[in-house]
């Protein structure tokens, strides 16, 4: 293929120039030997010519343009043993047969030179391509079925947790309240009966202890009440029918500590307040008999 390149570019060049002298071709070279759009080419053209005094001469710059997609950066007529070479250094911007332009230079006026210029994209066309099949990944099927049945999974483990399990760890928590919430009272009953203490001291701890433990467990309310504002609560407010007890202990804790009775039953008062939270326990909720009937 080269030697065809070569061929072409000397017979180009031989009938271009017999026109100008006698002018005989005595090879013929360019590097690279298969230029593409773009590369920096050196065409070198041996020659013989007889009737024209030739000198050699270099010359940068200043030739015709090659019709906008041939740029030759510098020429030079040049000694070669017996003959002379013409030495073109040019870069092409376009595919096809193209014209280094004529031009003279050390006493010979060259006519334009065919050359041959390779497409970048070979035999493959300048079209886009098109698109590929999008390729797999080795298992990647089989992963995204794994993850679609893992989110599957999570969103049935969530609505297992929101509709059974959370509610039934809200009554196994309410159920250990319940049970913590008792025991201090009791505690509290165990540590009056068995130590000494001023009734004054002694039923400000029972009536505190009882507002606090029948708020807490029960949603009572008796907290900030009197016993007399307490005894206005309905009956149906105080679970398992001890409203008698509670007001009768909170009524006794008032007089002692505020009216200064002297003997306000301490003992009394302590077993009334067992016997409140075993009924209040055990009694049914407020309400529940009269919707059962």
């Amino acid at each position: 293929m080269n030697a065809v390149r070569r061929a072409a570019l000397a017979l180009a060049f031989a009938a271009a120039s017999g026109a100008f002298a006698e002018t005989r071709v005595t090879g013929t070279a360019t590097v690279p030997a298969r230029p593409y759009c773009g590369d920096p080419v050196e065409a070198v053209i041996g020659f013989e010519v007889s009737g024209v005094s030739v000198s050699e001469e270099a010359r940068r710059g200043g030739f015709p343009g090659g019709g906008g997609y041939v740029e030759i950066r510098d020429a030079a007529v040049r000694r070669a043993g017996k003959g002379w070479e013409l030495v073109v250094h040019y870069v092409a911007w376009k595919p096809g047969a193209l014209d280094i332009p004529a031009m003279s230079l050390g006493g010979v006026s060259f006519p334009a030179i065919k050359v041959e210029t390779a497409r970048a994209l070979g035999s493959g066309g300048d079209a886009v391509p098109e698109p590929l099949p999008q390729m797999e990944a080795p298992g990647f099927r089989v992963a995204l079925w794994i993850a679609a049945g893992s989110l599957l999974a999570l969103a049935g483990a969530a609505l297992l947790f929101f509709g059974k399990v959370r509610p039934w760890l809200a009554r196994v928590m309410e159920t250990w309240n319940a049970r913590r919430i008792r025991k201090d009272f009791e505690r509290l009953l165990a540590f009056l009966s068995r130590t000494e203490l001023c009734e004054r001291d002694a039923f400000s701890l029972l009536s505190a202890g009882l507002r606090r433990y029948a708020d807490a467990r029960f949603s009572l309310g008796i907290g900030p009440r009197t016993a007399t504002e307490a005894a206005l609560l309905p009956e149906s407010a105080f679970r398992g029918g001890t409203k008698a007890l509670v007001v009768s202990i909170l009524s006794r804790s008032e007089r002692v500590r505020f009216a200064g009775l002297p003997d306000g039953g301490m003992d009394d008062a302590l077993r009334a307040a067992k016997d409140a939270v075993e009924r209040m326990e055990t009694g049914p909720v407020p309400g529940s008999e009269g919707t059962a009937g």
